[in-house]
């Protein structure tokens, strides 16, 4: 599930934040701060267990936002298989 929030109410998080409120989720980020390529924080744009959907609803709320990254919270992406 994804939470929609103003503009007024986004926060930067550190990376251990976004992590410990979104568990394996696909997280939205814009500003990202990278220590080399390390994530340690950024503004929760969307988020959502499914990879899709959050790159759609963080496509739709990405205006404002230099630069935006999605990124998985868990240990390892799941793997999509088809066929």
């Amino acid at each position: 599930m994804s939470t929609t929030t103003s503009i007024e109410s986004r926060q930067m998080l550190s990376w251990d934040e976004i992590k410990e409120r979104y568990p394996d989720q696909w997280v939205v980020l814009g500003e990202p701060v990278f220590d080399g390529v390390q994530v340690l924080s950024g503004i929760v744009i969307s988020h959502h267990a499914d990879k899709r959907i959050a790159s759609m609803e963080g496509g739709e709320r990405r205006t404002g936002f230099k630069n935006v990254l999605l990124i998985f919270t868990g240990n390892s992406a799941p793997v999509r298989r088809i066929g």
